[in-house]
């Protein structure tokens, strides 16, 4: 009988012994060896799902991390590729920036400040943790500094790297003391066999992205005017326009005239006033637009497309 029980007590022991190094562990063994008491089997349960979850856990913090580094360097691996982020500085400064990633290690951009009406261009170095700093070349004074990250993808993008869809950070300006939060979301991405931020719009045929940008900047401000004869001026006819129901190929700025009060509704001019003639994004069909496809723009600034139907939208 001694020895009976001595059986079953050095069992029991190695279990309590492995359990108080690890509860779960010894709790496990003493079920297996059949001496598990009710406690045993409930220390069991808890540590086993303690266990699980941070395995669990773990997997999601390294997957997402890698995740992550792949999102980046999908960024950075698009060499050539101009992609344009629209948002605000604050909560009410618009701006407009166009980027692009020359190689793994750097960022560049040209963003627009419509208050001033200038591009500013600004380059710096990609970091760890998904950041970038972007700072103002030539700078009278102290540099502005746009320093963010790549932040949760935009869930509406249409971008083919979701992961580079949204830029979030901090825009500092020492000479006015002005430091406050940015957020700009991507609106379009196309390849630039250019590689540069001097010819946007290359795959257009411009070769002074001014002169497409003054184009529609005139366009715009003539429309915000209700000054019909100068819409005329900047239109290149023949003008495909979309209003209502109706598609029309209009020949010249006479019939142009005559529709002009059908097709520029008083939403749609409200919608044209607030678009950006700036770092528009190119279509597939070589032309730049107003988002989200008011008016479409050849190399000449002139408009091709007036499409009502967007104003709808």
């Amino acid at each position: 009988m001694l020895s009976n029980a001595f059986a079953e007590a050095e069992p029991r022991a190695r279990a309590d012994r492995l359990q108080r190094a690890s509860p779960a562990g010894g709790a496990l063994v003493a079920l297996l060896l059949g001496g598990g008491s009710a406690r045993s089997l409930a220390v069991y349960r808890i540590n086993r799902t303690c266990i699980v979850r941070g395995f669990v856990l773990g997997v999601l913090l390294v997957g997402g991390h890698i995740g992550w580094s792949r999102a980046m360097a999908a960024c950075s691996e698009r060499p050539g590729t101009l992609s344009i982020y629209v948002g605000h500085i604050g909560e009410t400064h618009q701006v407009a920036m166009t980027v692009n990633f020359p190689d793994a290690q750097t960022i560049e951009a040209v963003y627009f400040d419509p208050t001033k009406r200038e591009n500013t261009r600004l380059s710096g170095p990609l970091l760890p943790g998904d950041r970038f700093e972007l700072v103002e070349r030539s700078a009278k004074g102290a540099p502005r500094v746009f320093a963010g990250a790549f932040a949760s993808p935009n869930p509406r993008s249409t971008s083919s790297h979701p992961g580079c869809s949204v830029l979030a950070g901090t825009f500092s300006d020492p000479n006015t003391h002005l430091s406050a939060d940015f957020s700009l979301r991507e609106i379009g991405s196309w390849y630039s066999a250019a590689q540069s931020l001097d010819h946007r719009y290359q795959k257009i045929g411009a070769t002074d992205d001014r002169i497409v940008e003054s184009g529609a900047q005139a366009f715009v401000d003539a429309v915000a005017r209700g000054d019909k004869r100068a819409v005329a001026d900047r239109i290149k006819f023949p003008v495909q326009v979309h209003f209502g129901s109706e598609q029309r190929s209009i020949s010249d700025s006479s019939a142009f005239l005559d529709l002009y009060d059908e097709v520029f509704t008083s939403s749609f001019v409200e919608k044209i006033k607030v678009s950006r003639p700036y770092h528009m994004p190119i279509a597939w069909h070589g032309l730049a637009f107003l988002d989200p496809g008011l008016v479409f723009f050849d190399s000449s600034g002139r408009a091709v497309i007036i499409n009502n139907a967007a104003a709808r939208k």
